[in-house]
């Protein structure tokens, strides 16, 4: 509970004072954060560094990371959207201190342990993919060597975000993780009502894509029901 607090207090005050320097600094600097509590999340558990923080890390980070994500994939995107100042000492400071860190985050915790020399597709899951290729577009996209500009920004986002509920379902499902899977098939039908109230127009569009989200929640609790089935017969 502490550790939590503290997080949360840390992160309200670090938006506060970014954002006098630029809102979308602040934005940015924030999604960095998230990004590292999430690789630091593996990096206790892996290597029993008080794996007891895993979740809190893991928690705070994913909130912070989907809730950014989900915004962005609202609105289009323009080029000159992520406008970071780099003739500004601090600006510049900012940036590519959190943007560093978070990478040396993440590759600290893709490389193996001593005790475990394991390669990293065995050790990190799928769901944490997209959080690389996410970090990876916001730093390009930041410093001008990846502009996604109008419908193309907001499809890169959209796709990002389904592929995350995608990977939450699935791994959900393998590992019959209830609480994964159940919050990968919310955040799956907050996306889909979502662009249901702001893409599509006709009737007929709305009520396919709310037929499509219905069979794809369904399909998801029955492939959890037949899986746990499967594991209690096999089970001695």
């Amino acid at each position: 509970m502490l550790a939590s607090v503290c997080l949360i207090g840390f992160l309200a005050t670090l938006l506060v004072s970014a954002s006098m320097l630029e809102g979308d600094l602040a934005v940015l600097v924030v999604f960095f954060c998230g990004c590292m509590l999430i690789a630091m999340s593996l990096v206790v558990r892996q290597r029993n560094l008080f794996p007891e923080m895993g979740p809190v890390f893991s928690f705070i980070g994913f909130f912070v990371y989907l809730t950014i994500l989900f915004v962005l994939s609202f609105h289009p995107r323009s080029r000159g959207t992520w406008s970071v100042d780099f003739d500004q000492f601090m600006q510049s400071l900012f940036f590519f201190s959190f943007s560093l860190a978070a990478i040396g985050a993440w590759a600290w915790a893709i490389w193996p342990t001593a005790k475990k020399k394991a390669q990293p597709g065995n050790v990190i899951s799928s769901q944490y993919y997209g959080v690389w290729a996410t970090l990876t577009i916001m730093i390009l996209n930041t410093l001008g060597l990846l502009p996604l500009g109008g419908w193309l920004g907001m499809a890169v986002f959209n796709i990002l975000f389904l592929y995350q509920c995608i990977m939450m379902i699935v791994s959900g499902c393998k590992t019959l993780n209830l609480k994964t899977t159940v919050t990968g098939c919310v955040l799956f039908a907050v996306i889909a009502m979502a662009r249901y109230t702001d893409l599509f127009f006709s009737l007929l569009t709305r009520s396919l894509v709310f037929f499509i989200a219905g069979a794809a929640l369904f399909s998801v609790g029955l492939y959890y029901s037949r899986t746990r089935k499967q594991i209690d017969r096999e089970a001695p």
